[in-house]
């Protein structure tokens, strides 16, 4: 009898523990994005008071990075990553429009930022429902960026120093999940290679 996980055929991807393997390969990914995300959420809360282009700029940045690098995970990821790859290039495409006109109002950036926080959201807790093992961690990150793309959408007349604050904080907190995620599956590679 042969074993259901195995692979079949030769040029065959292989399928059950194999894709654990490829994604605690993957640690560094997001190590750079937790890394990138805190020292964002450092500057901003270190200078909340800079200009709305400044802000801007740093949100536009940030969306382009993590698209990218969504991006990168998204083609690492066996099986199915259609909807991985076009968050990421939602993602790259918001953070270029918000670098292309970074003296639009506050408003613009908010609405760009408030619905990529929403459809993160969401996309984690349909990652929580597909992944039964990160379900808790997923449904974590899910909450947060739903809870905050509401606030960005619902509070028309929120301060620049609010957004900045709110903002840095909620990068400080992403980064220190991904931060603590990377370093997770860091340790699973070194305990499967002993």
């Amino acid at each position: 009898m042969t074993d259901p996980l195995a692979s079949s055929g030769l040029g065959a991807p292989p399928r059950g523990p194999a894709s654990a393997d490829v994604l605690a390969r993957a640690w560094w990914i997001p190590l750079v994005s937790g890394l990138l995300n805190l020292v964002a959420g450092l500057v901003i809360l270190i200078e909340p008071h800079n200009s709305l282009l400044a802000i801007a700029l740093v949100l536009g940045i940030y969306l382009v990075i993590a698209g990218i690098l969504t991006l990168i995970a998204g083609f690492s990821r066996p099986g199915d990553r259609g909807v991985v790859i076009a968050f990421a290039i939602l993602a790259i495409i918001a953070g270029a429009f918000v670098i292309a006109r970074p003296g639009s109002a506050v408003h613009g950036v908010r609405i760009v930022f408030g619905l990529y926080l929403l459809i993160s959201g969401f996309a984690h807790f349909g990652m929580a429902a597909m992944d039964s093992t990160h379900r808790g961690r997923e449904i974590m990150r899910g909450a947060l960026e739903l809870i905050a793309g509401i606030v960005f959408l619902a509070a028309p007349k929120l301060g620049l120093a609010a957004v900045a604050l709110f903002f840095g904080i909620y990068l400080l907190i992403r980064g220190a999940l991904e931060v603590a995620v990377a370093l997770a599956l860091r340790e699973a590679t070194h305990l499967d290679r002993t």
